[in-house]
């Protein structure tokens, strides 16, 4: 017997609680494949040179050069670490 016959038997012979367990693992991996993805293209954008830049600009104080950095990219990371100084300099006023 092909493996293909094998599980479409023991598909039937499940009865019909197979439905639902095939619906929630067709989800699953469509879930997995999107997040593989997703994940792949994040990793993609990531520029750590330019996160080191922008940490040694916030740490000198200099938060224009920091921002002046992060206009620009894509990174995620770098866009959060400068807006995140952002807002604590403006709950210092």
């Amino acid at each position: 017997m092909i493996l293909s016959n094998i599980l479409i038997d023991f598909f039937i012979d499940g009865g019909p609680i197979m439905y639902p367990i095939l619906v929630v693992a067709v989800a699953a991996v469509c879930i997995i494949v999107e997040r593989t993805f997703w994940w792949l293209t994040l990793s993609s954008r990531r520029d750590s040179k330019l996160l080191d830049k922008v940490y040694a600009a916030l740490e000198t104080g200099d938060s224009t050069e920091a921002i002046a950095l992060s206009e620009k990219t894509r990174d995620p990371v770098v866009r959060i670490a400068t807006q995140a100084d952002s807002s604590r300099r403006w709950t210092r006023l």
